[in-house]
Parts: structure tokens; sequence; C-alpha cells
């Protein structure tokens, strides 16, 4: 009963592990183009967010970054656009080539403190073996699948409510019934 509680309560809290969440890696063909989703709690939903590239020194070299709004902003073969609704930010590089090959980090910006980093390997292969036919670490991330059971979780509470709401009201008219024959 306690282990259910645990994952009870742990359903109820998603991204409370994170307060910023990617896929790690993402693969793409050369010539095509890579979409990275990363998801951000949404105390940061007027933050800044960025993509940046890590240099050999260990740096993050700025590519692209918003404003805090959810209009995008493109830059050369990069593009950022928030998404306020979903708590998300959504970057794409265009035309990858094998130069683009990397590591990268999402950043959201918090003023008064450090910001929000997490680390994105892009890959750009032309398949082969060990390469997967088509990424679904962009799409699917371990965030992605708290946040559907999470909905998941709170449409069944909705559900269970009606259902008790509409149990409740039949018994209430079948009583009153009840009590107006009697007393006939």
């Amino acid at each position: 009963m306690q282990l259910l509680s645990l994952v009870a309560l742990l359903l109820l809290l998603p991204g409370c592990f994170s307060d910023l969440t990617g896929p790690g890696v993402v693969h793409a063909a050369p010539g095509t183009s890579a979409h990275v989703q990363c998801r951000y709690d949404q105390k940061y939903e007027a933050n800044a967010k960025y993509w940046c590239r890590i240099t050999s020194k260990g740096d993050c070299l700025f590519l692209v970054r918003t404003s805090g709004l959810e209009y995008p902003v493109k830059v050369d073969r990069v593009s950022i656009r928030d998404n306020h609704t979903l708590y998300q930010f959504t970057v794409t590089m265009d035309r990858l080539t094998a130069s683009d090959a990397g590591t990268y980090r999402c950043g959201v910006r918090v003023n008064g403190g450090p910001d929000l980093l997490t680390p994105i390997t892009v890959k750009v292969s032309t398949g082969g073996p060990n390469a997967p036919d088509h990424d679904l670490s962009s799409n699917w991330d371990s965030s992605s699948i708290r946040y559907l059971i999470y909905v998941s979780f709170l449409i069944l509470i909705g559900l269970k409510t009606s259902l008790l709401l509409l149990l409740v009201f039949a018994i209430s008219w079948m009583y009153i019934r009840t009590q107006q024959s009697s007393a006939e």
C-alpha cells in the first residue's frame, strides 16, 4: 500500500526531479533537420530560452535564444520556438552536416541564479547498423512519458469523480422518491 502511495505521489509531481529535461541524444541524417524538444517547469514560462553548443574549451557558444515570448527566432540554420501552453521549447537545426554533430545544451535563463541546462548530443550519420531507423528519443523522452501518465491520471480521476457524483445523485433521487411515496 505504501508503494502504491509513493507511485501516486510521483505521478502527481511530474518534472519534480528536474526543472528542465530533454531527449539526451538526437539522431539525424546529413541534409535533414533535427528537432529537439526541451521541457521546463511552468514557473520558467516567461524566462528566456536558448540553445548553445559546447566548445572544445567547455564553454557554451550561444546559437539562438528567445526573449521569453512565444514567437520563433531564427539565426542561420537554427531556430527556436517556445510553447507556453506545453511548457516546452523546440530547437530546429536545418540542413545538417557532419560538422553539426556534437554536444549542445538546452538552456533556460534564471535571473538571480544559475541557468537551467540539460545536455543534448546530436549525432549526424548516414545510417548503418548502429543508427536507428527512426528517432523516437526527441518525441518520447522520459519527461514526455511522465507528462502523458500525469494527464492520463488526471483524466481518470475526473472520470471517477464524475461517476461518484452521478452515483450520489442517483441514490439521493431514489431516497427522495422513496420518502415521497411512503408519505402518500
